[in-house]
Order: structure tokens, then C-alpha cells, then sequence
């Protein structure tokens, strides 16, 4: 029988009428629940208290007429009851990772352990039965985390022990979506916050981005939603990529999403040299140019003095025209350009600016106009003067030759 089990009754019996049955067992230590001796028909349960099988054996006297006669034994093997530990009794991975095996043990030799477990239709990798130490790949396929149980029976010389359990705690595979997860910005912009969401909760997402050294504003890491302002210091267009990685119940995937951001560069105008030119003279054309590369620039200017002949404002290089100053003062234009950069969005750059002078032409009058003399007599004074401030008189003669005194 097994341990605990009860005895098929003994049934005594003779051929000699009214013969009485008186009995004896060994084993009492070990092996409970029947009494260590007794009379007529044996019956009862026998518990084994130790690992091992053991036999009891029961004795049997007959007596009949005051006469005793020989004695014949009764056996029963007494199976132990199997148990079984597992160890580890229970562990947490992440999904897709194998487990830490179960090895099963127990304290009766030979014992045979049969196991099944639940949830298979959300966490699947190990059989849905089996037998002897438990091991191999559990995946979630769910967003929440899923404990998968193992039911482990004992069986040892057709006896079957307790059940216990092992279970494995499988925390699911955290995903990550950007939104948006691409833009692009000018330079000096906030940029359009990147939304992190997950289908498992409680993710966390950790990013870190590349180009640091060429884009600086937001850090090189982080946790969360990204947001800030990004400038780029070079005249070309930089991509920059965040790498974003989710983590839940200290499990990763095994790939992260990228999010990224294109940077235009802050475009600035190439320095223009001021000019000065006459009255009815021609400027020199103007032409604009830009170190700002990877995209299309576009100059708007403005005039703050329209009376040199030049238009109030326009758009790209400026033709040569005819400066107009009817006055007798220099007049001063200031010219002020303005970049727009355009690669994929419009951004505007630094302004810069240079001037245009138109000098008015200058007129010469001279006091006395004429006057007469005795030859080396002292002449009067001729005064020059003329409109224009500023004006410088260079002056010839003629006749060197046969009148002296006054340079040439």
C-alpha cells in the first residue's frame, strides 16, 4: 500500500472450528496506525514515516480447545509518500529570456516528477506538460506581466505525493513609439516636443543623441518626452537622431526606435563693401552670396533713402544704377539684406548691411572774377569758393612763359 493508504483487511481463517486469532507486528516505530498487536481480522491504515518502503509484518497465533497452534505471518509493503522541492520556487525574467531551471527533488529515491503549467495561450516557449526539471524560453506575448505557474506532482513506486508549485513571474517586452519621429527646424527653434508612449505601463524611456558637438542645446541624454531648442554652429544642415531606448521591470528590448530632427543652419550674408560713387555715376552691381550650404537662399533688402535712386527694398542682388545727388551735401544710403534659408522649412538669418554715398558734383566761383595790374605789382587776392562744403580748388595758368611770378 502507500503510506497512509488503508490495508486490504486481513481475513483469518481454519479449519478447526472456533479457532481465535491472536497477532503481533513489527514496525511500530516507523510505521503508524495499527496497533502493535490485536486479535481476529487486521484491518486498518498504515502511515510510513520515513523515506524508504517498508515491510510490516504481522504474526498470527491460532488457539482453539486451549490449544495454540503454529504461527503464520501477514505482510504489507508500506510505500513512503513522495515529496517534491523545487528550487527556485519562483523567479521573474523578461520575456524571451530563459529561465533559471527548476531543478525538482525529493526525499524518496526513485521519485518521478510530472509537472504542467497554465496561462500557454499567453506566454508560450515551455511544453504545457512535462517531466523532471523544468527549463527553457518563456515569451509574453501580452503588454502586462503574466506569472505562469508549474503544478509539480511527485510519483514514487505507484504512490503519488502533495502537489507543489513553481512560478515564474514574465514581465512583458517594453515597446516605444516618437511622435513625430521626424522634423525639421531652423536653427535657435523650440522644436516640436517628441511624444514617448509605450503599450506597456509604467515604461520608462531613456534617449541619448548624437551631433553634440555640431548642434548644442538639448543634452546628450535623457528620460521622457524630448523638448528644448537645438542651434546649429555650422553653415550646413545637421541631422541629428535620438536613440530611444524603453525600460520596464528592468526589461529592454531588443532594439531601440530612432527620433529625428534636421537642423537648418542660421544663414548670414557675406560682408558687401560700402561705395561711393558721383553725382549721374554709376554704382557698382551687388551681388549677395552666403557660406550657408544644403539649401536655397533668398535676399530681401530695404533702402532707408530712396532720393540716391535706389528702390525702398526688393528681393535678390542689386543691378548697377544711376546715383542722384542734385544737392551740395554727400548723401548716405543704408542698405540692410536679409537671408531666408529654405530646406524643407523658411528660416530666417542674421541680417547685414553696407552703404551707398552719392557725392554731389561740386561748382567753383572766384572773387575778383578779373582785375588788372602793373607788371610785378602784387595781384589781388582771387577768393575761390563753391556750393559744396568741403570743396578743394586746383587751378592752372597760362602764359608761363612770358609772364613770371605766379607758379603754373
Amino acid at each position: 500500500i502507500c503510506s497512509g493508504g488503508a490495508i486490504t483487511t486481513v481475513v483469518l481463517s481454519s479449519a478447526t472450528a472456533g479457532t481465535t486469532y491472536t497477532w503481533t507486528r513489527d514496525n511500530s516505530g516507523t510505521v503508524t496506525g495499527i496497533a502493535p498487536s490485536g486479535s481476529g481480522d487486521i484491518s486498518g491504515a498504515l502511515t510510513n514515516t520515513t523515506a524508504s518502503p517498508i515491510t510490516v509484518t504481522f504474526t498470527i497465533t491460532p488457539a482453539a480447545n486451549g490449544c495454540s497452534g503454529p504461527s503464520t505471518t501477514a505482510t504489507v509493503l508500506v510505500n513512503p509518500t513522495p515529496n517534491a522541492v523545487a528550487t527556485p520556487s519562483s523567479q521573474t525574467i523578461c520575456s524571451g529570456q530563459t529561465i533559471t531551471i527548476i531543478a525538482l527533488t525529493g526525499n524518496v529515491s526513485g521519485t518521478i516528477f510530472n509537472w504542467s503549467r497554465d496561462n500557454t495561450g499567453t506566454v508560450t516557449g515551455i511544453a504545457a506538460s512535462g517531466s523532471g526539471d523544468i527549463s527553457g524560453v518563456l515569451t509574453n506575448t501580452t503588454s502586462s506581466s503574466v506569472t505562469v505557474t508549474f503544478t509539480i506532482i511527485p510519483t514514487a513506486n505507484g504512490c503519488t505525493g502533495a502537489p507543489i508549485i513553481a512560478t515564474v513571474l514574465v514581465n512583458p517586452t517594453p515597446d516605444a513609439s516618437a511622435t513625430p519621429s521626424s522634423q525639421t527646424v531652423c536653427s535657435s527653434t523650440p522644436i516640436t516636443t517628441i511624444a514617448l508612449t509605450g503599450t506597456v505601463s509604467g515604461t520608462i524611456f531613456n534617449w541619448t543623441r548624437d551631433n553634440t558637438g555640431s548642434v548644442t542645446g538639448i543634452a546628450a541624454s535623457g528620460s521622457g518626452n524630448i523638448s528644448g531648442i537645438l542651434t546649429n554652429t555650422t553653415n550646413a544642415p545637421v541631422t541629428v537622431t535620438f536613440t530611444i531606448t524603453p525600460t520596464a521591470s528592468g526589461c529592454t528590448p531588443g532594439s531601440s526606435i530612432t527620433a529625428t530632427v534636421l537642423v537648418n543652419p542660421i544663414a548670414t550674408v557675406n560682408t558687401v563693401a560700402n561705395q561711393s560713387v558721383c553725382h549721374n555715376a554709376f554704382t557698382s552691381a551687388v551681388n549677395f552670396s552666403s557660406p550657408a550650404t544644403g539649401g536655397a537662399v533668398v535676399y530681401n533688402w530695404s533702402n532707408n533713402n530712396t532720393s540716391i535712386g535706389l528702390a525702398a527694398g526688393g528681393s535678390g542682388d542689386i543691378s548697377s544704377f544711376v546715383g542722384i545727388n542734385p544737392g551740395t551735401a554727400p548723401v548716405t544710403a543704408t542698405i540692410t539684406v536679409t537671408p531666408t534659408y529654405t530646406n524643407g522649412v523658411s528660416c530666417t538669418g542674421t541680417a547685414m548691411t553696407f552703404t551707398i554715398t552719392v557725392n554731389p558734383i561740386p561748382s567753383a566761383a572766384a572773387t575778383p572774377a578779373s582785375q588788372s595790374i602793373c607788371s610785378a605789382n602784387p595781384i589781388t587776392a582771387i577768393v575761390l569758393n563753391g556750393a559744396v562744403s568741403g570743396t578743394v580748388f586746383n587751378w592752372t595758368r597760362d602764359n608761363t612763359g612770358t609772364v613770371a611770378g605766379i607758379a603754373a
